[in-house]
């Protein structure tokens, strides 16, 4: 709803393709800047399968978070990230 800004729509779901392990995740190296259904869109969450349920997220998923976002700044202030 526009009057509830904490409110989100999911409007579409994208699978990749990634590589992992119970240590890393490999996401595809460069994701698509242009779709036409995506440009108003945001991250709404990734999924990353644990071997052991960590109360926070790891050290790696940090990074790996921070990279995510600073190579689409354009998802900022559409973005929710749940840990």
């Amino acid at each position: 709803p526009p009057h509830n800004s904490q409110v989100k729509e999911a409007n579409a779901v994208a699978c990749f393709y990634m590589c992992d392990s119970n240590i890393a995740v490999d996401l595809p190296p460069q994701m698509r800047q242009n779709c036409l259904q995506c440009k108003d869109s945001g991250l709404l969450h990734w999924v990353k399968p644990e071997a052991l349920e960590l109360p926070h997220l790891s050290p790696t998923d940090v990074i790996s978070q921070d990279n995510l976002v600073s190579e689409h700044e354009q998802w900022g202030p559409l973005s929710i990230y749940v840990t």
